[in-house]
C-alpha cells in the first residue's frame, strides 16, 4: 500500500462505489424531503391559517407527516447500507492487517511488543470502524442538509441569513484553536492506552513467573503506574472533547438567540411576516440537531484518523519475509547447507557451516545452550536468510521455493510444545482442519499420546487453554509431536525433546518414526548425551562451527 492514510483508507471502498453512491443518493433524498419543511410552515402561518381554510391546513399537515415518514424510511435504509459498508470495510482492513502480520519476517515480530501489535489490530481497527460509521451516517448527510437548508434560509430572509452566518467565523476559529489540542490529546491517549493494553497482556501471560518470583507487588505497582498515566491522558482527552462540543453548541445557541432578537425587531417593524420568522426558526432547528451531532462526533473522527496512521504504518512496513520464491514442490526430504554464516548482531553466531538432512536418516545437532542450534532450525525453515552461503531443498535454491508450501511438508516441535485454545483433537489437527479422525488418532498413537489420553475426562475432546496450563510438559510435547506427524511430513524437527520427554518415551517415539512408510528425514536439536544413541548422524557446534562426528555419519 502507498499514499497517505486517507488515500489508503479510501482504497478499501473502491470495490463498492455503487454502495457508496447509494448512500450519498439516499442522503440527498433525505435532505431533499426535509428542506421544503420551513417553506410549508411559512405557507401555513401566512396563508392557510389566516384564511381559516381547514382543507389547506389538513393538506399541509398530511404533507408534513408524509415528509417525516418518508425521511425516516430513507434514513433507516441509508443506515442499513452504512452499517453493511462500514462492517465490510472494517473486515477488509482487519484482514489486510492480519495478512501483513504474516508477510513481515519473524525477526519483525521478535523486535516488536506483541501487546502493541495486538492493540493495533484490535483497538485501532475498532476506532476506524466508529469513524467510518460517523462519516457515512452523520458527517456527509449533515453537510448535504446544511447546504440545502442554508439556501432555503437565504430565500426566506437574507438579513436573518446574514446574521446567522456571522457565527460561522466564530465556529471556524473555535475549531481551528481546539482541533490541534484534541488531536494531540487523542494521540497521547492512544499511545498510553496501547502501553496499558500491552501491560495487561504481559501480566496475564506472566502470572506464574510473577508468583514464582513473589513479584505481585511489583507487578501491581507497574500496573498502577500505567493506570495513573492513562487516567491523566484519558481525562485530558475527554475534557477537550467535551470542551469542543460544548463551545460549538453554545455558539449555535447564541446564534439562535441573536436570530430571535433580530427577527423579533424586524417583525415588529413590519419587514417580515410571522410565517417568515417561524419558518426561519424551523429551518434552524432542523439544521441545529445534525450540526450538534457532527460537532460531537469530531473527536471520534480524530481518533479514527490517528488510528489510520498507526494501521497504515504497519501496512507500509517494508520488512518482509526473507524469501519470496513461488516454486511449489513435493519435498523429498534432502536439505543441504553450504558455507552458512549467520548472526543477529555484528558478530556471526554460525560460521562456514555445512550440513545435510536426508530421508530416513535421524540427524542430531548437539551443542551447549546459545551455540546456535535453534538458529540453524530458523534458517532451515526460511525464517532468516544467511549472511553467506546457500541453502537448497532437493537441489533447488531456497530463493526459488514457495516457503509456505515447503513448511507445510515439515513437522516442527518446539521446546515448549505450543498449545492453542481448543480441544486436544483441535490441537493435533491445527493447520489441517480437514484431517480425518483416523489420521488424528494415528498421529496421536505415533506420538504416544495414547499413554495419557484416557486420563483426561473428555479424551480427545478435552478443552485446553492457551499454552495448555492443565497439561504437564511431557503431555504438551507429545500433543505437539502428534500435530507435527499428522501431515506425514518429509522432515520432522524436534527441538530439545529431552526437556519434557523421558528417555523411554523418546526411544518409543523415535522407534515409531523409523517405522514410518514415508521414511522422513528427522532432525533432533539437543545438548543431552542420551539422545546420541538414537541417531544416525551427529553434528556438533563448537564456537560457531559445525563439525560432523566421524563415527556417527550415516552412509
Amino acid at each position: 500500500m502507498t499514499g497517505g492514510p486517507w488515500r489508503q483508507y479510501r482504497s478499501f471502498f473502491r470495490q463498492s462505489n455503487l454502495m457508496l453512491g447509494s448512500v450519498i443518493g439516499l442522503a440527498l433524498l433525505g435532505a431533499g424531503l426535509l428542506i421544503p419543511l420551513p417553506l410549508l410552515i411559512k405557507y401555513a402561518l401566512d396563508e392557510a391559517i389566516p384564511s381559516r381554510s381547514t382543507s389547506r391546513i389538513l393538506t399541509i399537515g398530511a404533507v408534513l407527516i408524509g415528509m417525516e415518514l418518508a425521511s425516516g424510511g430513507v434514513t433507516l435504509l441509508r443506515r442499513w447500507l452504512v452499517i453493511r459498508e462500514t462492517k465490510r470495510a472494517t473486515r477488509d482492513i482487519r484482514h489486510a492487517m492480519a495478512m501483513k502480520l504474516h508477510d513481515v519476517s519473524i525477526d519483525y515480530h521478535r523486535r516488536h511488543e506483541v501487546g502493541l501489535l495486538h492493540d493495533r489490530i484490535v483497538q485501532q481497527t475498532q476506532r476506524v470502524d466508529s469513524m467510518t460509521d460517523l462519516l457515512l451516517s452523520t458527517f456527509f448527510p449533515t453537510v448535504l442538509l446544511a447546504v440545502g437548508i442554508s439556501a432555503i434560509l437565504i430565500g426566506i430572509n437574507w438579513l436573518l441569513a446574514l446574521v446567522t452566518f456571522t457565527i460561522v467565523p466564530l465556529l471556524s476559529m473555535n475549531h481551528r484553536w481546539l482541533r490541534p489540542r484534541v488531536q494531540r490529546a487523542v494521540k497521547d491517549y492512544q499511545k498510553q492506552y496501547a502501553g496499558f493494553s500491552a501491560g495487561v497482556l504481559f501480566s496475564l501471560r506472566s502470572i506464574e513467573l510473577t508468583r514464582t518470583r513473589g513479584a505481585e507487588e511489583q507487578d501491581v505497582a507497574r500496573q498502577d503506574s500505567l493506570l495513573s498515566a492513562l487516567e491523566g491522558k484519558d481525562a485530558r482527552m475527554t475534557w477537550l472533547r467535551g470542551l469542543y462540543g460544548t463551545t460549538q453548541q453554545t455558539l449555535l445557541a447564541l446564534s439562535a438567540t441573536l436570530i430571535l432578537v433580530v427577527g423579533g425587531i424586524t417583525y415588529a417593524g413590519g419587514h417580515i411576516t410571522l410565517g417568515d420568522l417561524f419558518a426561519y426558526y424551523a429551518g434552524l432547528a432542523l439544521l441545529r440537531g445534525p450540526l450538534v451531532t457532527s460537532f460531537a462526533s469530531f473527536p471520534a473522527i480524530v481518533e479514527g484518523r490517528q488510528a489510520l496512521t498507526h494501521l497504515f504504518d504497519l501496512s507500509n512496513e517494508e520488512d518482509r519475509n526473507p524469501y519470496q520464491g513461488t516454486r511449489k514442490l513435493d519435498l523429498i526430504g534432502r536439505i543441504e547447507g553450504r558455507g552458512i554464516t549467520f548472526g543477529y548482531g555484528d558478530e556471526p553466531l554460525l560460521t562456514d557451516v555445512d550440513f545435510a538432512l536426508e530421508p530416513g536418516i535421524v540427524t542430531m545437532v548437539a551443542g551447549p545452550n546459545g551455540s546456535g542450534k535453534t538458529s540453524l532450525v530458523s534458517l532451515i525453515l526460511g525464517f532468516y536468510r544467511p549472511w553467506e552461503g546457500t541453502l537448497t531443498v532437493d537441489g533447488i535454491d531456497y530463493d526459488e521455493i514457495d516457503m509456505p508450501t515447503l513448511r507445510r511438508q515439515i513437522g516442527v516441535v518446539s521446546q515448549e510444545g505450543v498449545i492453542v485454545t481448543g480441544t486436544v483433537a483441535e490441537n493435533i489437527c491445527y493447520g489441517f482442519p480437514d484431517a480425518s479422525g483416523a489420521d488424528m488418532r494415528r498421529a496421536a498413537h505415533l506420538a504416544t499420546v495414547d499413554d495419557f489420553i484416557d486420563t483426561l475426562e473428555h479424551g480427545f475432546e478435552e478443552p485446553l487453554t492457551f499454552d495448555g496450563k492443565t497439561l504437564s510438559g511431557g503431555q504438551r510435547q507429545r500433543i505437539a509431536i502428534a500435530r507435527a506427524l499428522l501431515r506425514n511430513p518429509r522432515l520432522l524437527i524436534l527441538d530439545e525433546p529431552t526437556n519434557h520427554l523421558d528417555a523411554g518415551t523418546l526411544r518409543r517415539v523415535l522407534g515409531n518414526l523409523t517405522r514410518l512408510e514415508n521414511s522422513p528425514a528427522v532432525l533432533i536439536i539437543s545438548h543431552h548425551p542420551r539422545v546420541v544413541d538414537h541417531v544416525d548422524r551427529l553434528y556438533r557446534i563448537d564456537e560457531g562451527r559445525v563439525v560432523a562426528e566421524p563415527n556417527r555419519t550415516a552412509p
